[in-house]
């Protein structure tokens, strides 16, 4: 009965995925967090910054996207736990997108704690027009529903 084992490592250890966003990604940028959602609404930024974790897990995957590639410089995303570089990165120099992955259980989280994304770019990044997108993907231990 391959299906029910299937079905029952999908429901219980499920990869999720959080997208984290920044408009027009400047030059000269130190560690600086992404929103979890960009928003140009007329009522403003939704500036929140991390993801609340309810269940511990690893991360397993980040992935960026920039609306057009730099042609100078270079972007580096860093995630985050609580705050802290979690040394799960991706850097992006002349490419429009780019990802990294790491084995299950490799970089661990606890149930409690906040995901995050900072980015760091070069004095010399010319891709201050891009928009980028920035997905963690993890994967949760035993979360049962």
């Amino acid at each position: 009965m391959p299906g029910i084992l299937q079905e029952l490592v999908a429901i219980t250890f499920p990869l999720v995925h959080y997208p984290f966003a920044r408009a027009q990604v400047a030059a000269s940028l130190t560690a600086s967090p992404l929103n979890v959602i960009e928003s140009r609404a007329a009522s403003g930024t939704l500036n929140v910054q991390g993801v609340v974790m309810p269940f511990a897990g690893s991360l397993v995957s980040a992935t960026a996207n920039l609306s057009a590639a730099a042609s100078a410089g270079s972007l580096t995303l860093d995630v985050t736990i609580n705050g802290v570089l979690s040394g799960f990165q991706v850097v992006l120099t002349v490419s429009a997108s780019g990802y990294t992955i790491r084995d299950y259980g490799t970089v661990r989280f606890n149930a409690g704690d906040q995901l995050g994304v900072k980015i760091t770019t070069s004095a010399a990044w010319n891709g201050t027009t891009s928009d980028l997108l920035a997905m963690v993907l993890i994967i949760w231990d035993d979360a049962r529903f």
